[in-house]
Formats: C-alpha cells, structure tokens, sequence
C-alpha cells in the first residue's frame, strides 16, 4: 500500500510496542493485563520551521525561530512531534506493510488553511503580530501510532505509543493502582522478617505522620486525622500487626 505523502518509518513492531505498554502498566502498579487488538494508525502532520523578527528604523531583530507541527487531523500544535524532523536516521517512506492493521488518517486542512492557522497560533503564542512570522519548510507528512487497547477494571483504555520513537504519548490515561489491603498485607510481612526492616517502618512513618499534624498549610481530602494518606496509614497498621505476631511467635 502506498501513502499519498511519504511517512516516518515505524521502527517499533506490534510485540515491542506492547512490552512498552506493559512496562508502564507495570510502573503503575498494574499486573498482568488484558490486551485487546492493536491498530496502527498513520497520522498527518504540517511540519514547519519559523522566525519571528522585529523590525526597527534603524534594524532588523531576530526574536525567535524555532520548528513545530500541526496535527492536520486534530488542527492542534504538537512541538515534541516536530522533533521528528531532526531526526536523520529516520527515512521517510510512501510504502506501508499492507499485512498490518492500519488505519490512515485524513488531512483536514489544505496547505493554504494550514499556513493561516499556524501564522495565527504562533502569534498568539508568541505575543507578535502575524505579519512578523516567516514560515519555512511547510510540508504534510505522515507520523505512525500504534493504539495498544488493553483492559483496566473490566474497561477498554488506548495507548498511543509513537510507533518511530517508542514514546507513550498518554500515560495520563493509567492511572496509578492502589493496592489492595491483602496485597499490602503480604509485602509487608515478607519485608517485616528482616528487624530491620521496623526501624525503617517506623522512621518513615513517624516522619510522615510528624509533617501532616504539624504543616501549616491545608489538609487534603487524601489525609487523615494523623495528616499521613490512607496508604502510608495501612502501611503503619500492617506494620505494627506484623511486629505484634513475629514477637508473639518468637516468644512461644
């Protein structure tokens, strides 16, 4: 299959951009997840380069320059994309593997819309007049996405993973997991085998506790009466629960 314009290459395979996902998963405290199917998804993008200067009697001043990129299916501005063009190891390609489960995405703006919608964000942006803009190097290509859909509490959640660079663009959609009590329950009493694992227990909780009842400043929602969060406080009972049985089995 081929593009109408040419596309940055997709360098992540379907399996490695599911191990990214499960990674992240993974730092949210989230094991073992469902995955569903897996999309990847080509969308366009006006790449440009622009300098703003300020015009004297006397001179011409250059303010700022810089490079950006305009979503051209969202009609938005995404700078972190726009480093994709300084990339010279990332080759650019009309041809796409057609045994892939794509979707491409429409340009909904032409070259000419593009050019005033930029010229009016960048202007906004940068407190200037349109008229100080000049753009360069205004062209559409095309940036590949993998979705990677999985399962969260029995709800469906897409991951956008940039399928040239490798970076999850949403992890704001993962929330992080509070675990479970028994699960606490468990890590707490295999760390609480080592003694000197309570002294750590202890100070860190004694220090939490300390900070929340004697901060000046508002409490929130999240704290309790003792100004430490509901998961630093079932730490503390856990902990105290499991020093109160390891001394009773050690003295039976």
């Amino acid at each position: 299959m081929f593009l109408e314009k040419p596309s940055f290459p997709v360098s992540l395979s379907e399996g490695e951009a599911e191990e990214k996902v499960s990674s992240m998963l993974n730092e949210k405290q989230w094991s073992n997840p469902a995955f569903s199917k897996h999309t990847l998804i080509f969308t366009p993008y006006w790449f440009f380069s622009y300098d703003i200067y300020k015009e004297d009697k006397h001179e011409t001043k250059l303010l700022n320059s810089g490079v950006n990129a305009l979503n051209a299916f969202e009609n938005k501005l995404e700078p972190h994309i726009a480093e994709l063009s300084k990339r010279p190891d990332f080759e650019k390609s009309n041809e796409i593997n057609e045994e892939l489960t794509i979707n491409v995405l429409e340009s909904k703006t032409t070259e000419d819309e593009a050019k005033e919608m930029i010229l009016l964000r960048i202007a906004s942006k940068e407190k200037v007049h349109r008229s100080q803009i000049i753009l360069s190097g205004l062209e559409l290509f095309f940036v590949p996405f993998w979705i990677i859909r999985i399962f969260l509490d029995e709800k469906e959640v897409g991951i956008v993973v940039n399928a040239s660079t490798g970076e999850i663009t949403n992890r704001s959609a993962v929330p992080v997991r509070e675990k479970a009590f028994n699960e606490l329950s468990s890590e707490a009493l295999k760390e609480l085998v080592n003694p000197l694992e309570w002294i750590n227990y202890s100070v860190d909780l004694a220090s939490s506790a300390s900070k929340g009842l004697f901060a000046s400043g508002k409490k929130t929602s999240s704290k309790n009466f003792f100004g430490i969060s509901n998961y630093e406080l079932q730490l503390l009972i856990l902990a105290i629960i499991a020093i109160l049985v390891i001394l009773w089995v050690a003295y039976l």
